[in-house]
């Protein structure tokens, strides 16, 4: 019988399967840089043809490449991360 791991168990199983994601360590390492989403976003871009304006330069890339997902995921992290700032931020200012 598989038992779904809860607390701080769970947090462990969740940590432990974005480790095993690629994406993931590239998105916060990028997450980390100021604008740096924003700035690979603003180069690979969706061709009309599907496929990424600038890895299509070498290669028939689609969209989203690699680097693009990296930094959308890297724009969720951050977005993520300002949220929780935000909270935290709220809640000291009413004192709890």
């Amino acid at each position: 019988m598989t038992t779904t791991p809860t607390g701080s168990d769970a947090t462990s199983a969740a940590l432990s399967d974005d480790l095993l994601d690629p994406i993931e360590p590239a998105a916060y390492f990028m997450a980390a840089q100021p604008g740096g989403p924003e700035r690979v976003l603003a180069q690979h871009t969706r061709r009309e043809d599907g496929r990424c304006s600038a890895c299509s330069v070498h290669a028939l890339v689609s969209w989203p490449c690699g680097l693009a997902s990296i930094a959308q995921r890297a724009q969720t992290i951050t977005t993520e991360r300002r949220k929780v700032r935000q909270s935290r931020q709220t809640l000291r200012t009413h004192g709890l």
